[in-house]
């Protein structure tokens, strides 16, 4: 399995508990453009017992106490993480027993790379996104020993600014909570420090349920190739889209307050940033995007009452559902504050009929923004990823060469001989007969002008009485061949438009009459957009409980020149010029 890989396409992937959805970019010249969306349904979960896939818990022991404080459940007060009354302290029990071990999307993942094989993009670099459903979240409080006690000793110049060592960041944590993590899969992410100046770190841990390493390793155990460069966060993705979007605003000022919006299917996540910098994190699942705006902007007062902050310079919104109506509702709560939205930041396609991005969608595309724009993680997005480093290997791997390829190199190598070998004899030919014109006299040339342009004048008759002839073809040509062109436009905007089937069509006139099948009513407007047709008539029924679309359509046939006669016309147009 390789570890990265230099093409021109970008895929990201995000998973959910019931789908996998992935975005297909071509990167052009640091822009994206999306070729396509991928949502595959999930196979059935898979009971398991005991602890997770992994075959033994991680967690540290502690050696020596570090001198860390831990913002613990039991300590909730202004300053703490998570509120009381949105966290749900059940998710983060590690307890035994019976429990769904979510299967793997192994079988989903192998369906997307072989449908952009099969679409002309073999082995895209894929990045994957974990959403916050599979993470834990833990607040690190880092302080350094020092001669008065508690008071945090002095920084050096030397090591100002710089993030700690992830070992020591490990030992911290496992010195602050009891909860089990996999040190190859925990990330950190630096936040402000709080009021006394402590260094603060956000620790970002999978969860059990996390199932893209899992899947990984059974590909990597198929020997089937996957591009794999990173895993992301969902915050660490957010904290990034925010850096590289108020990079050049941001130049020369005092960095403004942030709070960043995103409101999805299952929770809404809320950061306040100071600039560029993580300051709080609130997770709530009570608020998703099916409640309304009022009810959003309602519960981002409330908290701002319970955290104590004042109002933002400005607020980022990313949105599932009426994300419109959410931006224009949080101006309106905060008059004094700039609102703006998020989306502009990710690809999307050049097609007129662009599909808006769900949660999951969001997410994959912003991994591949990451990749595109930062893929070091040295500019705007962190340098963390959940991808373990044992889990592939680097360098050339020779299992990858297919023998094939061998004698397919020795005949380009051959070739690139042969045509070079021709190119200097022809070369060579070319100056030989240059010499030997040079060699006649100059008068011999200029006395045959008269009988070169009688040539030339007869040549040109000849060209005319050839394009006068063409004319009158063209005549009896026109229309000839539209029901071939017909029917290979139909057929080649339906292969465009996923989930419809053309099961009929017929000419009447001087129209095309198109009956077919479709899985959804937008499939059935966006392929009448492309065909430039009219729907005659649309029903609906159901076929084992999935909704199936009738559609007949009808299309107007152009009248044209075959396109065999329109390249002969150029030709001889060409010919008596």
């Amino acid at each position: 399995m390789k570890l990265g890989s230099s093409k021109d396409f970008v895929l990201g992937i995000a998973v959910s508990y019931r789908a996998v959805h992935g975005v297909l970019v071509k990167t052009t010249d640091g822009a994206g453009e999306v070729i396509r969306h991928f949502n595959r349904p999930r196979s059935a979960n898979e009971p398991m017992t005991g602890p997770p896939a992994g075959g033994q818990e991680f967690q540290y022991v502690e050696e020596a106490d570090p001198d860390v404080n831990f913002v613990s459940g039991a300590e909730v007060d202004g300053s703490s993480l998570f509120l009381a009354s949105e966290f749900d302290a059940s998710d983060l029990q590690g307890a035994g027993g019976d429990m769904m071990a979510p299967s793997t999307i192994e079988i989903e993942l192998t369906d997307i790379l072989d449908e952009c094989a099969e679409a002309g993009y073999p082995d895209p670099d894929v990045v994957f996104c974990v959403g916050s459903t599979d993470l834990d979240y833990h607040e690190v409080l880092v302080r350094t020993k020092g001669r008065g006690g508690d008071r945090p000793a002095k920084k050096s110049k030397k090591a100002k600014g710089k993030r700690q060592d992830q070992s020591k960041l490990l030992q911290h944590l496992a010195a602050s909570t009891d909860a089990a993590f996999d040190p190859d899969q925990t990330v950190f992410v630096p936040m402000t420090p709080n009021e006394e100046r402590i260094p603060r770190y956000m620790a970002i841990c999978a969860r059990p349920s996390e199932i893209i390493v899992p899947t990984l390793r059974r590909l990597a155990a198929r020997k089937r190739n996957v591009s794999a460069t990173v895993i992301e966060t969902e915050v660490s993705l957010l904290i990034g889209l925010v850096r590289r979007m108020v990079a050049d605003r941001d130049a020369g000022r005092t960095p403004p307050t942030r709070l960043v919006v995103r409101v999805g299917a299952d929770d809404t996540v809320i950061l306040l940033l100071e600039g560029g910098n993580l300051t709080h994190l609130e997770s709530l699942r009570s608020i998703t995007s099916f409640d309304s705006p009022d009810t959003v902007c309602s519960r981002i007062l409330l908290l701002q009452d319970e955290q104590g902050f004042s109002d933002p310079d400005e607020i980022l919104v990313l949105g599932e559902e009426n994300e419109e109506g959410l931006t224009r509702r949080l101006a309106e709560f905060f008059e004094d504050t700039t609102v703006e939205c998020m989306r502009p930041q990710l690809p999307h396609s050049h097609d007129d009929l662009d599909e808006e991005y769900s949660r999951e969608a969001t997410l994959a595309a912003a991994a591949v923004v990451r990749h595109m724009a930062d893929p070091a993680g040295k500019v705007y997005f962190e340098p963390v990823t959940l991808l373990p480093k044992k889990l592939f290997r680097r360098g050339l791997r020779l299992d990858g060469i297919k023998w094939q390829a061998v004698p397919m190199l020795l005949v380009l190598f051959a070739t690139v001989l042969f045509f070079m070998q021709r190119y200097i004899s022809q070369t060579n030919e070319k100056r030989a007969l240059e010499i030997k014109l040079g060699e006649f006299p100059t008068e011999l040339v200029e006395g045959n002008k008269e009988d070169l342009q009688a040539r030339i004048d007869s040549i040109q008759t000849a060209t005319a009485e050839y394009v006068e002839a063409l004319e009158v073809l063209d005549s009896i040509l026109v229309g000839s061949d539209r029901w071939s062109r017909a029917m290979e436009r139909t057929s080649r905007e339906a292969s465009s438009v996923p989930g419809i089937w053309i099961e009929r069509w017929e000419e009447v006139g001087s129209t095309l009459v198109l009956e077919g099948t479709a899985t959804d009513r937008d499939q059935v407007v966006r392929y009448a957009a492309r065909m430039d047709g009219e729907v005659r008539t649309l029903s609906f029924d159901e076929i084992r409980e999935w909704p199936v679309f009738k559609f007949s359509l009808a299309v107007r046939l152009p009248r044209e020149l075959p396109e065999a006669a329109q390249f002969l016309r150029r030709q001889a147009t060409a010919s008596g010029e």
